[in-house]
């Protein structure tokens, strides 16, 4: 997953310039295997230093 993130910016593929939203369902994350993947995933996109992490109201165009 940090992989198709990283080329969604690199190749200009986000809706919104440098912008994209990550959805992840609770009830997808079940168990313990798969919350330690989003951690994972997370911590990965975390330690890039290249994302800001921000509330979906903080979207481009969104008004509050």
């Amino acid at each position: 997953m940090l992989k198709e993130v990283d080329n969604m910016f690199a190749h200009n593929k986000t809706k919104t310039p440098g912008h994209l939203v990550i959805l992840a369902h609770d009830q997808v994350y079940a168990d313990a295997d798969d919350s330690s993947a989003l951690r994972c995933f997370i911590m990965g996109l975390k330690a890039k230093n290249e994302y800001d992490f921000q509330t979906v109201s903080n979207y481009p165009g969104i008004k509050n």
